[in-house]
């Protein structure tokens, strides 16, 4: 943040911090009302529902100043909310106002946006278990622009970036609902996966550190190398092709393919559009067989069944296996190969658009981070 001076002062100079009284369960079925009581939850933006004012009132008083709220405890301990209409004041957070001498002074939008990194890096953390009391809150220093109008700007333009943001996810969302919703009217027979997929495995011995003391000597002699991660983490690094495990050599797979997850988030499906590319052996490669490219496209089978795998594995907590035996249990019925290529077309054209959405999304973020860093 540039072309402004600053002061410091400590939270409990600028903030007045006010602590929440739980409610019981009781009074939200008995009393609804209009009045939103909030809480240290982070789902439903901390809201737990609403309640008749004149009963809330008997409890303590309801906040009608523009405020942030803060969670005290739990795993979530330090985010905030920022608050722009009337509230209860429920359990497990904190709300802050503004004191009297810096109202004017300080855009709260402004310190919603710019400070929610400073909360969590004076998270106290026992067991995995958060906690932000009032005694740390009153002593986090606070670096503030003394001129409030640059603090506007900063928030106008954070502000716009991120409406745009938010535009471009329900863009996405609605691009992967499309994909469930193309189909077709006619199907032309019932096939059973095995006959016309290999499921191959990957590389064993095929690790990080093999990766590190192997690098490609030249652009001609890079191989990507992915595992079965479904995280950006997949991507292992590029590899020497002419490598060998144990005198052998490495099993080198033709684009574009479908990885399979074989442990883990087991049955996960990753579409590889590499040239050429290897795969550790937390993964397997889906194939088509030769004498089956005439019943089935890739293409179509990936967008068109993006769960499939997952139901056959043995866990969906995240801790599963997926065995190549399950290909022989499951039957798909297919449309013909002239239909499975125009939908793949469809298919293809939708995730070009959206994978240069998510580009634009990322680039926002960046820019958020940017305007956001004091």
């Amino acid at each position: 943040m540039a072309n402004s001076e600053f002061i410091e002062k400590y939270f409990g100079e600028v903030f007045e911090i006010i602590s929440g009284k739980d409610i019981d369960d009781k009074i939200f079925y008995n009393n609804p009302g209009k009045i939103p009581v909030v809480s240290g939850q982070t789902s439903n933006k901390g809201i737990r529902g609403f309640v008749d004012e004149k009963v809330l009132l008997k409890i303590s008083k309801v906040i009608k100043n523009e405020a942030i709220t803060i969670t005290k405890d739990g795993i979530y301990s330090g985010k905030m909310f920022y608050r722009n209409f009337p509230f209860f004041l429920g359990g497990h957070c904190h709300a802050i106002v503004l004191k009297e001498e810096w109202k004017g002074k300080i855009n709260l939008l402004w310190f919603y946006y710019t400070h929610q990194p400073i909360l969590f890096e004076n998270v106290i953390s026992k067991a995995g278990n958060g906690s932000l009391p009032k005694e740390i809150l009153f002593k986090i220093k606070l670096k503030i622009p003394i001129d409030v109008k640059f603090q506007e700007k900063l928030v106008e333009k954070y502000s716009a970036l991120k409406v745009l943001e938010e535009k471009i996810k329900k863009i996405i969302k609605n691009i992967n609902f499309l994909f469930s919703e193309i189909s077709y009217d006619t199907v032309s027979e019932e096939i059973l996966l095995s006959d016309v997929f290999y499921l191959i495995g990957g590389n064993s011995g095929l690790t990080e550190e093999l990766i590190y003391n192997n690098p490609p000597r030249d652009k001609k002699s890079i191989l990507n190398v992915y595992s079965g991660s479904t995280t950006k983490k997949s991507y292992l690094g590029g590899l020497n092709k002419e490598v060998r495990i144990n005198n052998s050599p490495i099993k080198i797979f033709e684009g574009p393919k479908i990885v399979v997850t074989r442990k883990g988030n087991a049955g996960t499906m990753k579409y590889r559009n590499d040239s050429f590319f290897a795969i550790n052996d937390d993964a397997y490669v889906l194939d088509v067989k030769k004498e089956s490219k005439n019943k089935i496209d890739e293409s179509w089978f990936y967008y068109s069944n993006p769960n499939l795998f997952k139901t056959y594995s043995t866990s969906k907590e995240g801790n599963g296996t997926f065995s190549k035996e399950i290909l022989k249990n499951i039957k798909l019925k297919v449309p013909s190969i002239e239909i499975q290529k125009k939908l793949s077309k469809k298919f293809c054209e939708l995730n070009e658009i959206k994978t240069k959405l998510k580009e634009i999304k990322d680039t926002i973020s960046l820019l958020l981070d940017s305007i956001l860093k004091i």
